[in-house]
């Protein structure tokens, strides 16, 4: 089974519990290959780096495989501002962070619940000079063990997200 996140961010854990620690997060838009299903969890291993961890099962969409390969072949695209929202049905907002993926707003048969998006968009290799501007983006970003977001983040999401 493959899936992508549906909402802002959601815990990845250590094990299939609640009370488990948090060892990163998912980020909107990032797609992953389901390797394991228990009742209420799934074990995932994300594309962008094979992370693998325990997200609960109400917390992602279904894609194809097609659309796993397609989104996993072609450039990323992210959100390039601290925060921007996504229209979302129902002339709802949803926040999304810096880093979160939007390559596939464009794809209609994964976009199902027909996500706009018209912040900042970024994609391909920057220059070197780019380090130190996206860092200062994370400046007082609070300490949140395996976050990877301006509203938490550790020292590998830091890492993972500046580069």
């Amino acid at each position: 089974m493959f899936a992508i996140c549906n909402l802002s961010t959601i815990p990845l854990r250590f094990e299939s519990s609640d009370r488990s620690e948090i060892v990163s997060q998912v980020l909107f838009g990032e797609h992953f290959d389901v390797v394991e299903e228990l009742k209420q969890w799934r074990k995932i291993r994300l594309q962008f780096d094979n992370y693998e961890g325990w997200v609960d099962s109400k917390q992602f969409q279904p894609i194809s495989e097609f659309s796993y390969n397609t989104l996993s072949n072609e450039a990323i695209i992210l959100n390039a501002d601290l925060i921007d929202y996504i229209s979302a049905p129902n002339n709802t907002l949803l926040p999304i962070p810096l880093g979160a993926s939007i390559s596939f707003l464009n794809h209609p048969e994964i976009n199902v619940a027909c996500f706009e998006f018209d912040g900042t968009k970024t994609s391909g290799v920057k220059d070197k000079s780019q380090l130190i501007t996206t860092a200062f983006l994370y400046l007082n970003a609070p300490y949140l063990w395996g976050g990877k977001t301006p509203f938490g983040i550790d020292c590998s999401g830091f890492t993972q997200m500046v580069y």
